[in-house]
């Protein structure tokens, strides 16, 4: 865990070099909202790997419901299990996409499903989980450390499909970005 976060950091420290090297000087606040920042290919990889880290925890944390699920319930409720990381997971294919965008027609539109997937469901299990954290404290349950991880980790699920859904082609095509050719 401790290994993907530092990958996520020298990346976007990396980035952030390569900028300054550019010719960025000081640099807006709202660059960071541009289209040259958030489909730049580094920060495009930054992302890949802290969603797939996360991805891969999520899968971990719901570990043992999995098992639980599989001695108790018919096999098909297995994918319904672990709603969070199958939303990272779509975000993390959706990015692979975008940074190796496929010729073939057929493969172009089961990417368009699996990205339309992960706005859907990075919104839909981003604001369920924390609405469930803060509804839980309201009815008396105790912090943990792991909320507050969670709270953060689904908050940024939400927000970074929720930017990147504005980058949709003019079709109504989810996450359809054009890769700046400068990185």
């Amino acid at each position: 865990m401790r290994s993907g976060f530092l990958k996520c950091f020298w990346t976007a420290l990396y980035c952030a070099q390569y900028m300054m090297k550019e010719g960025a000087g000081n640099v807006a606040l709202s660059y960071f909202w541009s289209r040259e920042f958030l489909t730049n290919r580094y920060f495009l990889w930054l992302l890949f790997w802290c969603n797939a880290v996360g991805t891969v925890y999520g899968y971990i944390w719901y570990g043992e419901q999995m098992k639980l699920t599989l001695a108790e319930q018919p096999v098909w409720q297995i994918v319904f299990v672990p709603d969070s990381p199958t939303a990272s997971l779509f975000f993390t294919l959706a990015l692979l996409w975008v940074l190796y965008p496929p010729r073939s027609i057929i493969i172009k539109r089961i990417g368009h499903v699996i990205q339309a997937l992960a706005v859907v469901t990075s919104v839909k299990y981003g604001v369920w989980a924390v609405s469930i954290i803060f509804a839980g404290w309201m009815q008396g349950g105790t912090q943990h450390w792991q909320d507050w991880m969670l709270i953060a980790s689904h908050s940024a699920m939400a927000i970074e499909a929720l930017i990147y859904v504005r980058f949709s082609a003019s079709a109504g095509l989810p996450l359809s970005l054009q890769v700046s050719g400068r990185c």
